[in-house]
């Protein structure tokens, strides 16, 4: 047996979203290996690609026209969020109706998916059952993507010491560069970065965030 991981290139920009990555560092903790990568708005790339199983967890997805995978990637579907409804064809019910029940992130995706008749259960979000390595807290107060009306509420004394961040994240080199790496390497920097994103908080004394994969881990 041979096992996938998600990969995202999709938008493809100077910037992109790391908890995309901290997804699938949740997902590969569960798994023997990776053989090989899968671009999750793209997921037909992989169907030349061997058989393989994939922790198919995560947001669906920029283009629900690409859905449903290929036949040779074999799913598990847990910790799942459907963003667009229309992504929900006749064939996509029926896929996902053959690979039930479908683990679903949150109850909004779980009562649209349990009205086409997909058999379905809450899981919440895999990211939840990532551990803490670290036995010590620093002093790091960290304020990632907060907006800023709502700092008016945050004590003076917090704010001055605060470590402000984004997680959307630099790619740290020229985008014309970025789009030669193979698929491999670049899914190996970011999750790199994601698990240094993840070790920050991990270590921190306070974390406040709007984002949902800085917020869970």
């Amino acid at each position: 047996m041979l096992y996938s991981a998600f990969t995202y290139t999709k938008p493809f920009d100077a910037r992109q979203n790391i908890g995309d990555f901290i997804q699938t560092i949740a997902a590969v903790q569960f798994l023997p290996r990776v053989d090989y990568f899968v671009e999750r708005e793209a997921m037909e790339l992989s169907a030349k690609k061997p058989e393989s199983f994939l922790i198919a967890n995560g947001w669906y997805m920029h283009f629900p026209d690409k859905f449903p995978p290929p036949l040779n990637i074999k799913p598990f579907y847990t910790s799942i969020h459907i963003e667009y409804p229309d992504m929900l064809t006749q064939k996509a019910i029926e896929h996902f109706k053959e690979h039930g029940p479908i683990g679903c992130r949150d109850f909004y995706t779980l009562e649209l998916l349990k009205s086409k008749g997909i058999p379905v259960y809450l899981s919440e979000c895999l990211t939840l059952t990532l551990s803490n390595k670290f036995n010590m807290r620093n002093e790091n107060i960290y304020f990632v993507d907060v907006d800023k009306s709502f700092l008016n509420i945050i004590p003076d004394q917090i704010k001055k010491k605060a470590i402000y961040s984004t997680q959307e994240l630099s790619l740290g080199f020229p985008l014309r560069i970025a789009k030669k790496l193979s698929l491999e390497l670049y899914t190996q920097i970011m999750l790199k970065r994601g698990q240094e994103f993840i070790d920050h908080y991990s270590k921190a004394k306070l974390v406040i965030t709007s984002r949902l994969h800085c917020y869970f881990p």
